[in-house]
């Protein structure tokens, strides 16, 4: 029963009906008194992961929604005490992709909660996470959907200026490119270095997976990342490192000029993609932390 006035004492009754027409009403229930809805509870479960210049945070709606629909989220980042700017998500959402960090600096985010009454108290605080460098940020494809369907491993070689450690590896996702993607470093000359399996995907744009434990890599040596997509429909940009490479320091992705660039290799499971093509950028990146290990 909706619509009543809070703090006025309503007692019900009920009939029933059949074709055969409508019973008495029954005795009056027990009286109750509906109370004013109350901010919300505060959310649980916030957790942080790191990406490039951004974190995605994500929790569990609050016990209590306080009597009233939930109509909101504000996720705030905080640098140790120091609240941030703050991002504000639908009622419906328990994840939020916070943009706007800074990379190298260290991040924990409350998330509270509001509906009609007001705004609720702040979680608890997630865990620390440091957003990591990357060669594209949030740079996106000429062609989302190349339309090729043929499973396919898709690569790009890449240096860094100074000694770190790759933490995951990234790619940009089209509607389209389904199934289960596995990531993976490499050397220059195919040994495999690290490799994951993305979970929790969004039905497109930027994808991260973290290594179980990060990679050291050494400054000017080249790298291959690469991701493994069953069912194809990946992302390009037709020669891209066709005559220059894109740079975005520390990391650098070479042209066609200096090394075969923008690799691929057909196939059905996860291998070492050795074959390049008119320089095409096929949208994989790294998440590369300067910090030598």
């Amino acid at each position: 029963m909706t619509g009543l006035t809070a703090g006025t004492e309503y007692t019900f009754t009920v009939r029933a009906s059949n074709s055969g027409g409508t019973s008495p009403e029954s005795a009056p229930s027990n009286a109750i008194t509906p109370t004013a809805a109350a901010p919300p509870d505060a959310p649980t479960d916030v957790v942080a992961k790191a990406d490039t210049k951004s974190a995605n945070v994500s929790w569990s709606a609050p016990a209590s929604d306080g009597g009233s629909e939930i109509t909101g989220y504000t996720v705030t980042p905080y640098v140790g005490s120091i609240a941030q700017a703050a991002t504000t998500v639908a009622g419906s959402a328990t994840s939020a992709h916070v943009t706007g960090l800074t990379n190298g600096t260290s991040y924990s985010f409350r998330v509270r909660a509001t509906n009609a009454a007001g705004d609720g108290p702040d979680s608890a605080a997630s865990n620390a996470v440091t957003p990591k460098h990357s060669i594209f940020d949030f740079g996106t494809p000429a062609t989302v959907d190349s339309g090729d369907n043929g499973g396919v491993n898709l690569g790009v070689k890449f240096t860094s200026d100074v000694a770190g450690t790759v933490a995951g590896v990234r790619f940009y996702k089209s509607a389209l490119n389904t199934g289960t993607h596995v990531g993976s470093l490499w050397t220059e000359n195919g040994t495999l270095l690290a490799q994951a399996t993305f979970s929790g995907e969004t039905p497109s744009g930027w994808q991260t997976v973290a290594f179980s434990t990060p990679v050291a890599i050494t400054a000017g040596t080249t790298y291959v990342a690469s991701y493994h997509a069953p069912n194809g429909r990946y992302s390009v940009t037709s020669a891209q490192f066709g005559t220059s490479g894109v740079d975005n320091p520390p990391l650098h992705a070479p042209s066609n000029a200096l090394t075969p660039n923008g690799l691929y290799s057909y196939g059905s499971s996860t291998a070492f993609p050795q074959s390049s093509f008119n320089g095409s950028n096929y949208w994989v990146d790294v998440l590369f932390d300067a910090t030598a290990p």
